[in-house]
């Protein structure tokens, strides 16, 4: 029997916790404290000293990573990683709790969502997905739809203490899930679409639609002024706009300019003449790609629902698997999906599907 294929036997669940916003962010910190709150779970931490945004499944093999001990309120043991989400993953299975076999390897809580093509970028995903992949248990990734710097988000880890509790709980539905990630995005109880109470009409269960955050390409200076610019800017303004409340001005140059061994030269036949010096360009978020059609993650967040899809680690053939419309390699809607509609007609998180 592979490992993670049973539903787990123990009368508590270990559980580790990983994430891209770094081990100092608000997320996971609610993430530990409201699955630690559920007084069946034991929770250990591993997650970067430091944002790793949108690295997706970026792993070191170049250098060494750094670790280093932190206390987290309702963690048994938590540690600072020098490395991505992923490496967090494999570090913590692999070497840093090596006796411990996890049930549940759980992400987040990011700032900002993952849904559609994002989850092919993110760092919060990977993690899960790593983690799923190396103990065969059940990934979550768990993501609020708000990239405001000071969201609440305590009603998003409770979605994920219940959710874990949801799946560990119901008959045959860990056994489905094992080896695969549930991407959780829960809608912000400030976005104008969810419900009274806790802002969480309910569940859906969905595909990850087509929706992605364009890139932006613009003209910098040069990385050091980039950066200068950036700490002396003042506090951006609150912002659910795809990493809105994170990005400052930057110093735009024309097209016509470049730099030769540091310094700012002229182009004078402007970017056909562009055949010496070097040339610094930022990704910025530029328009958003919506597809919100029926069925989709994008829907169930704009209807005030808890969106959740299932991601196979497993990839496909090169028949792509879009047979019926349906991205089979990162959605799967076989036993596993049949299954999890126990958990959703449960209405273990706050209302109907």
């Amino acid at each position: 029997m592979a490992l993670g294929s049973a539903a787990p036997r123990r009368d508590r669940a270990s559980v580790l916790v990983v994430n891209d916003d770094g081990i100092d962010a608000p997320g996971i910190l609610a993430l530990v404290r409201a699955l630690a709150n559920c007084g069946t779970f034991d929770v250990y931490v591993a997650a970067p000293d430091a944002e790793r945004s949108a690295c997706s499944h970026c792993i070191s093999i170049h250098a060494p990573l750094a670790v280093e001990p932190r206390s987290i309120p309702g963690a048994i043991a938590a540690y600072a990683v020098s490395g991505t989400p992923a490496d967090c993953a494999m570090l913590a299975t692999g070497a840093l709790f090596p006796s411990i076999r996890f049930d549940f390897v759980v992400s987040g809580v990011n700032r900002g969502d993952n849904l559609g093509r994002h989850v092919i970028y993110s760092g919060t995903v990977a993690g899960a997905r790593e983690g799923a992949m190396k103990t065969g248990g059940v990934g979550v990734a768990v993501s609020l739809c708000s990239y405001s710097r000071d969201a609440d988000y305590s009603d998003a880890a409770s979605v994920a203490a219940e959710t874990l509790t949801a799946v560990r709980s119901t008959l045959g539905v860990y056994g489905a899930l094992a080896g695969k990630v549930l991407n959780v995005n829960v809608p912000h109880r400030g976005d104008g679409n969810s419900g009274g109470g806790s802002g969480i009409k309910g569940v859906k269960l969905t595909r990850p639609g087509f929706s992605c955050t364009q890139p932006d390409w613009v003209r910098v200076s040069s990385p050091g002024e980039d950066a200068e610019v950036a700490a002396a800017a003042p506090a951006p303004p609150k912002s659910d706009d795809a990493y809105g409340a994170g990005v400052v001005p930057s110093v735009v140059v024309a097209n016509d300019e470049t730099h030769e061994n540091g310094a700012l030269v002229s182009d004078t036949g402007g970017d056909a003449a562009w055949t010496k010096g070097v040339r610094w360009f930022r990704n910025r978020p530029g328009p958003h790609t919506r597809d919100d059609g029926d069925g989709t993650d994008q829907r169930a967040i704009d209807d005030g629902y808890v969106s959740v899809s299932i991601l196979s680690c497993e990839f496909e053939s090169s028949d792509g698997g879009f047979e019926g419309g349906r991205e089979s390699a990162w959605a799967t809607g076989s036993d596993a999906g049949e299954v999890l509609r126990g958990y959703r007609d449960a209405r273990c998180i706050g209302g109907g599907a």
